[in-house]
């Protein structure tokens, strides 16, 4: 399969404002793979992130289910993969405890930190689990400048 056999929406928020001038976007590391492990792919969803070197930023943003306006999610990261070491054993991430920002079915989940030390890794797993939920979901971000 290719990216276009597999996408049913794409969406980018852009933080800053492009304003009336027109600008370019470069979309690039894409990775499409089948999960072997259960994720919870009801309630994290649309999850995406990246590593912003210059500011030492880690950004993950993910939809929620329309009808879950009340339950926080908790963000946990690891620098292997979560799902093979167990969520318990993943560290709680800074302010890692994300509650919903509004209502409505579109409501996005952001998290966001400086305050990793991510000098000379290659690689960050980031889990995000509901509350009311035993299953996360799990993505791995590439941390450019980090060993090879």
């Amino acid at each position: 399969m290719n990216f276009f056999d597999t996408v049913t929406h794409f969406e980018m928020l852009s933080r800053g404002m492009v304003g009336a001038h027109s600008a370019t976007f470069y979309f690039d590391g894409f990775e499409l793979y089948r999960e072997d492990h259960p994720e919870n792919l009801a309630q994290v969803y649309g999850l995406n992130g990246v590593y912003v070197p210059s500011r030492n930023e880690l950004f993950v943003a993910w939809r929620r289910h329309e009808e879950e306006e009340e339950i926080p999610h908790e963000v946990r990261y690891a620098f292997a993969a979560i799902h093979e070491s167990g969520w318990d054993m993943a560290t709680p991430a800074p302010e890692g405890v994300v509650q919903t920002e509004g209502h409505g079915g579109a409501n996005g989940m952001e998290w966001a930190t400086t305050r990793l030390d991510l000098r000379g890794r290659e690689k960050i797993y980031i889990a995000i689990k509901p509350q009311n939920s035993e299953l996360f979901r799990q993505i791995s971000i590439p941390l450019p400048g980090g060993r090879r």
